[in-house]
């Protein structure tokens, strides 16, 4: 079982896109959704996450 509501792919994308489509995704999902992001970017392990804590989805 997935830990996760929604699935955004974002293989194939560099950072900032995984993180803009993150955002555009997140505000378009109820408040207590869970948002997966399949990425192929590794610096979207940094900027995910910082993203997710500045804007207070963490």
């Amino acid at each position: 079982m997935d830990d996760w509501d929604d699935m955004l792919d974002c293989e194939g994308l560099l950072c900032p896109l995984p993180v803009l489509r993150a955002r555009k995704r997140l505000m378009s999902l109820a408040p207590g959704t869970v948002l997966g992001v399949r990425t192929t970017d590794r610096m979207a392990l940094i900027d995910l996450p910082h993203f997710c804590t500045e804007s207070g989805h963490a």
